[in-house]
């Protein structure tokens, strides 16, 4: 994550990154969590399931941006 906030900065000039990780994927959570990241929002529906059959049609995603 260091890197890539390190060449988003330095050689494309942005402003941040968007990270997201599915709400119930609580190993991600606590591993961004110790390296300073926070949940800035929630994002309803942000994984979409394309099968037709599919229980879950969506799940949602914590969003936190990268600076």
């Amino acid at each position: 994550m260091r890197h890539l906030e390190h060449v988003s900065d330095n050689y494309h000039r942005g402003y941040f990154v968007d990270l997201y990780v599915r709400c119930d994927n609580q190993i991600a959570i606590d591993m961004y969590e110790r390296d300073g990241y926070s949940v800035y929002r929630r994002v309803q529906g942000y994984y979409a399931s394309l099968a037709p059959d599919s229980i879950h049609q969506s799940e949602d995603a914590y969003g936190a941006p990268v600076f």
